[in-house]
């Protein structure tokens, strides 16, 4: 958008929104040719290398956000599953691809990702509950609700959600587990342990984006099937 200013870690296609600026005001909005995100979450979507022909689940989808970018790369009779438990969030997933004109290239599900069989895929986005650490800078309301047996508890689910996620990736497929914490609790930790517990899998390509006054702390790591 033209009253935006390119970002300096991806000036073509990531913008920085002047501050006291709605965004539902700047041009574009509502035909849906931009969506709202940090900039450092942007590394989930480049890692999941979405191209036409391809199987996709965003399994945990809500804000739709990374979902609109990956319908955008793929064909019409591709398939993309979205995934959101949450009956809110998934009205939030539903008004973003609305919004984007990508409603029809999606098909919406409504179930628990820890248990739920939704196919076999070529790519799973699993961008998992989290503490929000990542976020505390402009988030103060976040650093109230963290607590210990929280964070036990988050890193519980998202080992449920590697879990059965991991068992719908087709040999040669790629799961993208992320979130927008900088624990290593719910990052290099959950990563390491599940490559113990599966060896079928390689750890690939990992961005890990601490806070800074341009963007914030994310974490995003590619996890490659070999057989």
């Amino acid at each position: 958008p033209p009253t935006c200013i390119p970002h300096p870690d991806d000036p073509e296609g990531t913008f920085i929104v002047p501050r006291h600026t709605p965004v539902t005001s700047l041009e574009g909005y509502d035909r849906g040719t931009f969506v709202v995100q940090d900039a450092a979450t942007r590394h989930a979507v480049e890692l999941m290398g979405a191209r036409p022909g391809m199987q996709i689940l965003d399994a945990c989808a809500a804000p739709g956000g990374k979902t609109a970018q990956l319908a955008a790369k793929l064909g019409p009779d591709d398939t993309l599953i979205a995934n959101e438990m949450s009956p809110t969030r998934s009205e939030t997933l539903r008004n973003t691809l609305q919004r984007c004109g990508l409603l029809t290239c999606v098909s919406l599900r409504q179930a628990d990702a820890t248990t739920t069989t939704f196919g076999c895929f070529d790519a799973i986005l699993l961008d998992v509950p989290c503490s929000n650490t990542g976020v505390f800078g402009r988030r103060a309301d976040a650093r109230w609700s963290w607590t210990l047996p929280k964070l036990k508890q988050l890193t519980e689910t998202q080992s449920a959600l590697l879990e059965n996620c991991a068992r719908q990736v087709r040999p040669g497929g790629r799961l993208i587990y992320s979130t927008c914490s900088i624990e290593p609790e719910e990052n290099e930790i959950q990563i390491t342990t599940f490559l113990e517990r599966h060896p079928e899998f390689e750890q690939g390509d990992v961005c890990l984006e601490r806070p800074t006054p341009e963007h914030d702390g994310a974490f995003a790591c590619a996890l490659l099937r070999r057989h």
